[in-house]
């Protein structure tokens, strides 16, 4: 299957919640040490505690340029905080499955079929008590596997331990891009959240408003081929 140029980036509408904030390399000099953030494991226990209590002070002192860009990670947390609030209400209104056939993990619609999948940490914050971490004492690094994205995650010892994914996003530019599709998404989100259970209003119909605000009129095509 080949994937057009305009629905290569966006092929299920797999935004991943990444597991912390984007920053320029020597943006952390400013930053003050925070509590609680002494081991690797402790920065990913105070991460999921702070989403789970909706602190958004305590999520932000767990990432490297918090202070520097303070928006950023005001738009991440509450994509995520959204994430939870759309799942738990469709799951309310219209059952488990159809919330796993509305991320796409489940089998539905058509072969191809865009979905709104996001990829999110989980609401219960036993997971950073049980994920594996690799620590480089020699480099000051600490490598995990992300549970919900599949994708390795980074922490580095700058006074704390502090998440970090330089690796990803580089520059402002990409910072400020990344900022503006969590703001979206969770506009498009709120928008299930408020609409789900209405009468009438199906997961489908909630699925397709969902994207045409997350991604206005962009068209996304899947396809067949080698």
């Amino acid at each position: 299957m080949k994937v057009s140029a305009k629905a290569n980036a966006s092929r299920g509408l797999a935004i991943l919640a990444l597991i912390s904030g984007a920053i320029l390399s020597g943006c952390q000099d400013s930053q003050r040490v925070p509590e609680g953030q002494a081991t690797p494991r402790e920065t990913l226990v105070k991460y999921a505690s702070a989403l789970r209590n909706r602190d958004l002070e305590r999520y932000r002192e767990c990432h490297l340029g918090a202070e520097r860009y303070p928006e950023f990670f005001a738009a991440q947390f509450d994509f995520i905080v959204s994430g939870w609030k759309l799942q738990e209400k469709i799951q309310e209104e219209y059952g488990a499955d159809a919330w796993r056939e509305f991320t796409g993990e489940a089998p539905a619609g058509k072969v191809g079929e865009v979905r709104f999948n996001i990829k999110i940490p989980p609401h219960d914050p036993s997971w950073a008590q049980e994920v594996e971490i690799e620590v480089n004492e020699a480099n000051d690094e600490a490598r995990l596997r992300s549970p919900w994205s599949g994708h390795d995650e980074y922490l580095v010892l700058d006074g704390a331990w502090r998440i970090d994914i330089r690796r990803k996003l580089k520059t402002p530019e990409e910072i400020i891009a990344t900022s503006q599709m969590y703001k979206k998404f969770s506009e498009a989100m709120q928008i299930g959240i408020d609409e789900a259970g209405d009468p009438g209003v199906t997961v489908r119909d909630l699925h397709e408003k969902m994207i045409r605000t997350a991604f206005g009129s962009q068209p996304f095509r899947i396809v067949e081929g080698e």
